[in-house]
């Protein structure tokens, strides 16, 4: 498994200031760290920053790009965070390096790390990136037959979650849009009991989707709760509450590791 810590796609593809992307980058790292995940070879844990060699192969394979598969490789919510000013609104240079660079994070185990096969883990609304994947590999193999013949380019997608007080998802970007582990337990409730507008459609119900997603929950309880929130019952009502008091101490598993 490789886990890529994106500090220079913020860089460029948010605009973030360098200084706080290498410092987010150092808190991630550590949390990653004391969730338990081994960083030893065959597993990588790497910052973009420090990959040099990653740099070189976006370089290289940017030889296969055109502007018309950086348009198309837009994010499905790349309208909503461009007019809440998080990314640039056009297609900008630096936007299309943090796409580049990304693209290779995805294709350098191929490349050079004599791996046949990369499985990428990406949310759904980013499906786009895979496809940019895909057309640039195409593109080697016609010139670079060496690079990606006979090797294995996949993806698997999470679900969105939405978010709270009408934000398409969670996000960390919009802070006010999600839970966070060092949440309170008031904190938590208020939000699984406030954040929304009530709505019996469980596929569209922010509590629903997480308890869904993020839960120990077997699966008799999650059917419940899909029923329970298609009648915006009372039951539903005290499963949030549970919920809430679950998910806090889920969220207080992390600080103990």
């Amino acid at each position: 498994m490789q886990i890529v810590l994106g500090d220079l796609d913020a860089y460029n593809g948010k605009n973030v200031p360098l200084e706080r992307t290498l410092e987010l980058a150092s808190q991630y790292r550590a949390f990653i760290l004391n969730l338990g995940f081994d960083s030893f070879a065959p597993s990588i844990l790497r910052a973009q920053y420090d990959s040099l060699t990653t740099l070189r192969t976006s370089y290289l394979i940017g030889r296969y790009m055109d502007d018309e598969m950086f348009l198309k490789a837009e994010e499905d919510l790349h309208g909503f965070y461009s007019v809440q000013g998080k990314v640039d609104p056009v297609m900008s240079y630096r936007r299309k390096l943090s796409l580049n660079l990304m693209i290779a994070d995805f294709l350098e185990l191929l490349v050079d790390g004599g791996f046949d096969a990369v499985l990428v883990f990406l949310g759904i609304d980013e499906h786009q990136y895979v496809n940019f994947g895909r057309r640039t590999i195409e593109r080697c193999i016609a010139e670079k037959p060496d690079w990606f013949n006979g090797k294995c380019y996949a993806a698997l997608y999470s679900s969105i979650i939405g978010g709270f007080h009408g934000y398409p998802k969670m996000s960390k970007s919009f802070p006010q849009s999600g839970i966070t582990v060092d949440m309170s337990a008031e904190e938590i409730l208020s939000l699984i009991e406030f954040g929304e507008p009530p709505t019996q459609f469980p596929e569209t119900n922010v509590v629903y989707q997480m308890i869904s997603s993020v839960s120990l929950y077997d699966n008799d309880i999650i059917e419940e709760a899909y029923v329970e929130c298609r009648k915006q019952s009372r039951r539903w009502s005290a499963m949030k509450r549970d919920y809430a008091k679950h998910l806090h101490q889920l969220c207080r598993k992390w600080h103990e590791r």
